[in-house]
């Protein structure tokens, strides 16, 4: 991924947790996916999968588009806060415009 993505998409979730769109733990995260609010769920990729299987299957049944992207720690720092393992993006045009810049897989 290119760093000007990177940033952009860096950038985003910063102002997605200041307008209230971003859900982030794991616990918050279901919450907004049994809830239909989750958009788009980004998990850090130092997580093993096995950690947060239950995310993944839901957001599989539910169609929910997921990526993987920088560490834990990164997206915690992102979002101003501690280590994060996986949060939501709970708007659809935040969701849509990260995906736009998305320069990886899917999941």
């Amino acid at each position: 991924m290119s760093v000007s993505n990177n940033n952009y998409i860096a950038s985003l979730l910063g102002l997605a947790q200041r307008a209230g769109k971003l859900s982030s733990g794991t616990v918050a995260v279901l919450k907004a996916i049994d809830k239909n609010r989750a958009k788009l769920v980004i998990i850090a990729n130092d997580i093993s999968d096995n950690s947060i299987q239950k995310i993944i299957n839901k957001c599989k049944n539910k169609r929910i588009p997921m990526i993987k992207f920088v560490e834990k720690e990164t997206l915690g720092h992102y979002i101003g806060k501690g280590l994060r393992a996986v949060i939501s993006i709970n708007d659809q045009n935040f969701a849509t415009t990260i995906l736009k810049k998305w320069e990886g897989e899917i999941l």
